[in-house]
Order: C-alpha cells, then structure tokens, then sequence
C-alpha cells in the first residue's frame, strides 16, 4: 500500500497486493491431467515388468527342479546300467566257462546224453541273447557240436536290406566252416516261441551240405525233439544231383 492507502503498482502496472512479511508467493505446482497419465501409463509398465521377473523367475525355479529330477533319474539309470553290465559280465563267464568245459572234455564222470544235452540247451538259449533282430524281434540262438568235440553258438542276424539277413544255424555253421570244420554231430535250435521251433528252407539246404546229423528243435519250456537233417528235407539237392545234371549236359 502507498502512504496514502493506495495499492502499489508492479513495474508493468498492474496491480497487486504484497504479501505478508516473511511468507512466499510460491506455492506447490499442481501436476496436469497429461503429466498423470504419464504416470499411471509407467506404474503399468513397471508392474508389467514386475510380473514378467516374477514369471522368470518361477521358470528358474521349474527348470532347477526339473534339472534335479533328471539328474537323480541319471543316477538311478547309470545305476541300473551298471547292475545289468555286471550280470552280463558275470553270463558271458559262465557261458564261456561252460563252453571250455565242452571243448576240452571237462565234465563230470557221470556225463550222460541227457546232461550234455541240457548244458547245449541251455547254452543255445544264451545265444539268444546276441540276437540282433531289429526288425523281425524274432530272436533264434542256437549251438552246434562237430564230430570233432568243438562247440559253436550261433545268433540271427538281420539287415535293414532284409534279404541280407542270416540265420542262427548257419551263422553257428559258416564259424565252424572258418576254422575247419566241415563235420557235424548235432545242432541244437532255440527261440522265444512257445511252440517248437524250426528251421527255414534255407538253413535246411544248407545242412544238408554238410550230411545228415542230428538236428534238435526245442519248445518255450526247454523240452526238445530229434531229428535228421534229411527228416526235415527229404528231398534235398546235393552235390551228386550237381554231378548228375552235369553228366547230362556233357552226353547231351
């Protein structure tokens, strides 16, 4: 106020009242309605985001455990497989302590037919056990003894090119033939069937070429039935037939 009661003018000459001794004429900026969306629009953001790490890290969480469940499954399976090597480990010595004890006459004073039999049943059912059938799951192991007294185990084995397959009997035959042996006693045959099993035409044939010998076809349950090579194909073709037809053509 002037001296004489009058408002004072500011310098642009408006006027206007002092304030009171010793208060500010500033006073806390009201914030806009934009700068409030603003941030309502960054306390969504930073929810958001919130969230987000929270579903990160309960994903951390499900991956961790899912880490420890597969590790202790690791453990339990290098456990099994080592407990299923060693009992491999421990039927592979047994079944070349048996074959040894075949091969150098090893055997009780008592030996009779019928024990050397279920030694070569039993070691014809192992042969199995080598069987790679992948595709047929057919799996057929068998034994054979030569006159000569050496044993051979033999396996199918088969290919993706199917007709490369070969069998059990002629695998146990082609190893025997390999290391000279040319004369055979007896075959024993095994497989998974309940029912007994036989052998092919092929290995049939191929038997034959070797003479007649025993020929043994087990059932399921181990028990067994004898036969000739030349019962089970009475009708083979032999070298004499080769000769024969041969002989033919020559006087033809």
């Amino acid at each position: 106020m002037s001296s004489k009661g009058q408002p004072s003018k500011n310098s642009s000459g408006s006027n206007r009242m002092n304030p009171p001794n010793g208060q500010s004429s500033s006073h806390g900026a009201i914030p806009s309605v934009t700068d409030l969306k603003k941030a309502e629009a960054m306390k969504r953001e930073i929810n958001t985001l919130a969230r987000l790490l929270q579903e990160k890290d309960n994903e951390m969480v499900d991956l961790e455990s899912k880490e420890t469940e597969m590790d202790q499954q690791l453990v339990i399976l290098a456990e099994a497989l080592a407990e299923k090597k060693s009992e491999i480990t421990q039927q592979l010595d047994r079944e070349r302590k048996k074959l040894a004890e075949l091969n150098r006459g090893d055997q009780p004073e008592e030996t009779s037919p019928e024990w050397e039999m279920s030694q070569l049943v039993e070691l014809a059912v192992q042969a199995k056990s080598y069987s790679y059938s992948p595709y047929s799951n057919f799996r057929v192991g068998c034994i054979l003894k030569t006159e000569s007294g050496a044993y051979y185990r033999g396996c199918n084995v088969e290919n993706v090119s199917y007709g490369l397959a070969i069998c059990a009997e002629r695998t146990a035959m082609v190893k025997a033939v390999s290391e000279g042996h040319k004369k055979f006693e007896k075959i024993v045959i095994t497989s998974d069937m309940a029912d007994m099993i036989v052998p092919c035409g092929a290995c049939r044939q191929f038997m034959s070429e070797f003479g007649d010998f025993e020929v043994y076809l087990t059932k399921g349950d181990k028990t067994y039935k004898k036969y000739m090579v030349s019962d089970l194909l009475p009708f083979s073709f032999n070298s004499s037939d080769l000769v024969a037809g041969q002989v033919q053509q020559n006087s033809s």
